[in-house]
């Protein structure tokens, strides 16, 4: 690029394909897949993703302060601070409570954990140094075509990095009975009298109290059971599963007696905030003898308790509150289990993500190599648009009329700034941008399914909706391409126009 100052050179950084794609697979990495499938690699991906991502962010920060510092000097001093400050982090016990503090006047609760095996990414750092030395090959872009990749950029790059470890959430852990009382701890922790408590008491399931010290300590002290028996009436966890079974014999036979199922299980899970912190099964479970039948409590990690009173009905609880507790505290509710378009950010994300790319290269062909990248954020917002039309008052907790005007007036700009822009013909912009948009709708109709409870589970779901999308993204790219002839490009476009 024929700009050397850091002002230019971290602008055409942070908008390097590189960098772009690393800030895609830090967003979806966070917000997906950790909750997918959390575990070394999904860990180690977002570090390596956010020390691709990071120093271009940081570089470009430092332009907007010194925007006439050498470039290079500029791109080699972010490198160092972003590594510096990694090592600081991961290495150190002090370093890691700085940035969760840091991180928290940004994000409540934000908890960054010291693990010196992360230190093993560092060498990412040179991917971004590789991206800075691509970005300086290239020819510097057009005003328009800087200011829009600056607007779309910028705001992902540092949302992605912004993602943090998950704060600590309560977590139903343990049960016992202890006396003829049943005790359950996991809750929030508050203050009655003085003191701390964290453990609650019943003796038969419904009303709940605070437990006295000796009971409190009891508790702390044992070890969660996944069996109890009240007689010859007794109940089992199953593990890896919320699931609990009953034997009327002694332990001899066995049936269920309350479960959910796998696909329920995972709806359930993303109700509640950093759901791969987990866990959302069954860990213990106590059961208290009781005259007309036996109450039983199973604690099912962040999902709180599951409690079966006298009666024989089995009831999620989540962390009940006792009579003692503070004024104004109160119950989280707890999440329902079928919530039609409900908690399907993931999905919406990644098929505006797949269908914009689908819009960009059905509009490609029109000009300049680089114009087709505006077709990129036109169809994240049609794709945003026509979350209306699958449960979006739900997904994004906004009135329905709201969602159409904004909504609206978006794609109308988006629409008008990418073909009077020179990109492609109007007409031929406007039905490249619904047919994508279309796309979403249909292809989001079985994960919609999944919500509702059918299908119920995920995989299937997911599996009709990559089918459907994947034709949807087809039709999107053939009949862009096939419309260059019938629509081509304007002649003089916005910009050349505003030159003369």
């Amino acid at each position: 690029m024929t700009g050397t100052r850091l002002g230019e050179a971290s602008l055409a950084w942070l908008c390097h394909p590189v960098t772009v794609v690393a800030t895609f697979i830090l967003l979806i990495n966070d917000h997906v897949l950790k909750a997918a499938a959390p575990g070394l690699v999904t860990g180690k991906l977002s570090d390596v993703a956010g020390l691709v991502a990071a120093p271009a962010l940081v570089a470009f920060v430092a332009g907007l302060v010194a925007p006439r510092l050498p470039g290079h000097a500029g791109a080699l001093g972010a490198l160092g601070l972003t590594g510096l400050a990694f090592a600081a982090v991961k290495a150190t016990s002090a370093g890691a409570a700085a940035a969760s503090a840091t991180w928290s006047l940004v994000r409540a609760g934000s908890v960054i954990r010291a693990d010196r095996t992360d230190l093993l990414t560092l060498p990412a750092l040179a991917l971004a140094w590789w991206a800075y030395h691509l970005s300086r090959r290239e020819p510097a872009p057009e005003r328009l075509v800087r200011a829009v990749r600056l607007a779309v950029v910028l705001p992902l790059v540092t949302l992605a990095v912004a993602a943090t470890s998950a704060a600590a959430y309560p977590t139903a852990n343990r049960v016992m009975v202890r006396d003829g009382v049943l005790l359950a701890a996991g809750g929030e922790t508050f203050q009655v009298g003085g003191r701390y408590v964290h453990v609650i008491a019943t003796t038969d399931g419904r009303t709940w109290r605070v437990a006295t010290e000796a009971e409190q300590q009891a508790l702390n002290m044992s070890t969660p059971s996944t069996m109890a028996c009240a007689g010859t009436e007794c109940f089992r966890i199953v593990e890896g599963a919320m699931r609990v079974e009953q034997s009327v014999d002694g332990g001899a036979t066995w049936a269920t007696a309350w479960s959910l199922s796998e696909g329920r299980r995972r709806f359930l899970a993303r109700a509640y905030p950093e759901p791969a912190t987990g866990p959302f099964v069954s860990v213990a479970v106590a059961a208290l003898p009781r005259p007309g039948g036996s109450v039983v409590a199973v604690a099912n990690g962040r999902d709180g308790l599951l409690v079966r009173d006298g009666s024989g009905q089995w009831r999620r609880v989540g962390f009940p509150v006792p009579v003692e507790a503070p004024a104004g505290y109160r119950a989280s509710p707890v999440p329902a289990l079928t919530e039609r378009g409900a908690r399907l950010a993931s999905e919406y994300l990644v098929a505006m993500l797949t269908i914009a790319v689908a819009v960009g290269f059905g509009l490609l062909g029109g000009g300049r190599p680089g114009r087709w990248l505006l077709a990129i954020p036109v169809g994240l917002t049609v794709g945003l648009a026509m979350v209306l039309f699958a449960g979006a008052s739900v997904f994004l907790g906004m009135p329905a009329l709201g969602i159409v005007v904004v909504n609206a007036l978006l794609i109308v700009a988006g629409v008008a700034a990418y073909a009077l822009g020179g990109g492609a013909h109007v007409a031929r912009a406007a039905v490249v941008l619904l047919l994508g948009a279309g796309t979403v709708m249909v292809a989001m109709q079985p994960m919609i399914g999944w919500s509702a409870g059918s299908p119920d589970d995920h995989t299937t779901a997911a599996r009709l909706a990559v089918l459907l999308g994947g034709i949807g993204m087809v039709a999107t790219i053939a009949v862009g391409q096939l419309t260059r002839l019938a629509w081509p490009r304007p002649r003089s476009d916005l910009v050349a126009t505003l030159r003369e």
